[in-house]
């Protein structure tokens, strides 16, 4: 899969289509993942880390389970925008 396919599904789990799909894709980046711009977008990153652990509190919620976020199972879900390898789970 890749980036594109990868944003893609991620807005289908979010259900959420964004106007601009840079902010997504910019929110899910490390910093430090573009070479250059180092600094580049780590306040947006660190939305993007509270977006994930927001979504995973609505869906253990919605589930009536126990919250899954972690500090690694954060990391876990937003590698995948500087990997392009990790699927998330619908």
């Amino acid at each position: 899969m890749d980036h594109d396919e990868d944003l893609e599904e991620v807005q289908r789990i979010l259900n959420y289509r964004f106007r601009d799909i840079t902010l997504l894709s910019d929110a899910l980046t490390a910093a430090g993942a573009d070479l250059d711009n180092y600094e580049g977008n780590r306040r947006l990153a660190a939305i993007g880390v509270d977006v994930i652990g927001l979504c995973l509190d609505f869906d253990a919620h919605q589930k009536k389970g126990k919250p899954s976020k972690t500090p690694g199972t954060i990391t876990l879900v937003g590698s995948f925008s500087v990997k392009h390898q990790v699927k998330l789970p619908s």
